[in-house]
């Protein structure tokens, strides 16, 4: 039984894995803050990554897990306006994978990239 975290924020995704993957230990991740949350406290055979994750961590520039007392300040550097012409910052994709290339003590043995973004998933 391997251990793997699906990061996606798309219900019908995790859905879809959760079939594909049937009898191992999967972890459910929405959000970059998720992602980097159970990576810092789990080690996962697999990492199943979406490129774009929405806003769903959008003015979060500070992350704190819990494992142990682990204070990470990480900024993003993806900008996006909204229709308010408003700057906001969100974390995708690319921002698990410069995490886990500075903070992550173990390689994963396999990174499923599964975007529809093709531009956003060459660049992790």
């Amino acid at each position: 039984m391997k251990n793997i975290l699906i990061v996606d924020d798309q219900p019908e995704r995790h859905e879809g894995f959760k079939i594909f993957f049937s009898g191992h230990c999967l972890t459910h991740a929405w959000t970059y803050v998720q992602a980097i949350s159970y990576m810092s406290m789990k080690e996962f055979d697999i990492i199943c990554l979406d490129h774009d994750l929405g806003d769903l961590d959008v003015g979060q520039d500070s992350v704190y897990v819990d494992s142990p007392n682990f204070k990470l300040s990480y900024k993003p550097d993806y900008v996006i306006e909204d229709c308010f012409g408003q700057t906001k910052r969100y974390y995708d994709g690319r921002d698990i994978c410069q995490w886990m290339v500075e903070h992550l003590s173990y390689t994963p043995k396999n990174i499923l990239i599964h975007s529809w973004n093709p531009d956003g998933a060459k660049e992790m």
